[in-house]
């Protein structure tokens, strides 16, 4: 027996109940040599495996979609598991959020290739993905990833590289090693298993309980990511490999990579009600440009301040009367529009002042000079009073 069971039988208890399940994760054995004498099975697995002990098994799942719940029932419990009432009538939160390479259950095959990791292994082109993926259901779908995205490897450095890799987006879904993740569940789990090599050594990928708990923390969704041929080396994950292609939910890193295509941002309400409030420059006409229509449509504000100087020829109105007269072609402005940018305001419209005439009530300079070359063409008073 192992040493810690011979604490509670020190008590000469009349009898022992032992609750768990021989076929998920043991305790940690550190020594090789301590392993390779038995000491990684607990008294339990020695009782039900070894013995051939009576048990009673609790066969109801309360967490699993029927389809997660399908292989490792058939492949490590006789087929014996069978769904709650709350899975039969349960309706997934999200049931148009993933595509049908997304849920509720489906194998990436990757093609990058695996890295050591210290002591460990990971997988760039894998990690990589699977952010790609965490952000789509971010961006596109509004998933918190906090609370609705678990992410698991079987190797620390993967664990570590995932974690440095969704920190740089700004990712926080809970990653941990299957170790780290027994016992838990979250509503999509994304398992990365890292190994992919041309020798097909998987490791310890080999440990059938880690690969039925990794595979069963999944409510609504469990999205695989691996190297289909390496992974195929072991007899439990070619089982597995060969129940997904039958359910043809195996899909190629580059067909999976189309199915990641988020929505257009939305245009900002503000901006656009920016763009449709810009004034349209050409109203004023441009020096030497071409004239915004055939009649006079705002009032002249040197004839305002009394120095307009083109008289019946100026392309803008002196006074109400003069509003709407028809433009004479081919004549220069000359006010120079400017070009106005998106956030400046709109200029405010001048008042129409009401003219008695169509001279200026100005006196001219030149006339008083005594050289007003223009006589009575000229647009200023050439008399005390107009």
């Amino acid at each position: 027996m192992e040493a810690e069971t011979l604490i509670p039988f020190s008590l000469q208890p009349r009898k022992c109940l032992l609750v768990g399940d021989t076929k998920q994760l043991p305790a940690t054995v550190i020594s090789q040599p301590a392993e390779n004498m038995g000491y990684g099975r607990s008294m339990m697995h020695r009782i039900l495996e070894d013995c051939n002990g009576p048990f009673h098994m609790l066969t109801m799942q309360y967490r699993m979609h029927p389809h997660i719940r399908q292989w490792p029932s058939k492949q490590f419990y006789n087929n014996q598991l069978i769904d709650g009432e709350n899975i039969r009538t349960r309706v997934s939160p999200f049931p148009t959020l993933l595509s049908k390479a997304h849920q509720p259950y489906a194998f990436i095959n990757t093609s990058g290739q695996e890295g050591s990791a210290g002591n460990s292994y990971s997988n760039v082109n894998e990690a990589k993905l699977i952010v790609s993926f965490v952000e789509y259901l971010v961006k596109t779908h509004k998933l918190n990833p906090a609370a609705n995205i678990g992410i698991i490897s079987f190797y620390a450095g993967q664990v570590e590289l995932l974690r440095r890799l969704m920190q740089q987006k700004n990712l926080n879904p809970r990653v941990n090693t299957v170790d780290g993740f027994q016992g838990d569940e979250n509503d999509i789990i994304i398992i990365s298993f890292v190994r992919s090599n041309a020798r097909n050594a998987v490791g310890f990928l080999r440990d059938f309980r880690r690969l039925n708990v990794g595979i069963t923390r999944g409510r609504h969704a469990v999205i695989m990511f691996g190297n289909q041929e390496t992974l195929s080396a072991d007899k439990n994950l070619r089982n597995l490999i060969q129940h997904l292609a039958s359910q043809k939910l195996i899909y190629q890193q580059q067909e999976f990579e189309k199915t990641l295509v988020t929505a257009p941002a939305p245009v900002a309400v503000a901006a656009v009600k920016k763009i449709e409030s810009i004034p349209e420059v050409t109203k004023k006409p441009v020096q030497g440009g071409s004239l915004p229509s055939n009649y006079k449509t705002e009032q002249c504000r040197h004839f305002k301040k009394g120095n307009c100087d083109q008289g019946e020829k100026c392309n803008f109105a002196h006074g109400k009367d003069d509003t709407k007269k028809q433009i004479k072609p081919k004549l220069k402005a000359h006010v120079v529009a400017k070009n106005t940018a998106i956030d400046e305001p709109k200029p405010k419209k001048q008042p129409i002042p009401i003219a008695v005439s169509a001279k200026s009530k100005k006196n001219c300079t030149f006339f008083a000079q005594g050289n007003c070359k223009k006589g009575e063409a000229c647009n200023m008073t050439h008399a005390p009073k107009v």
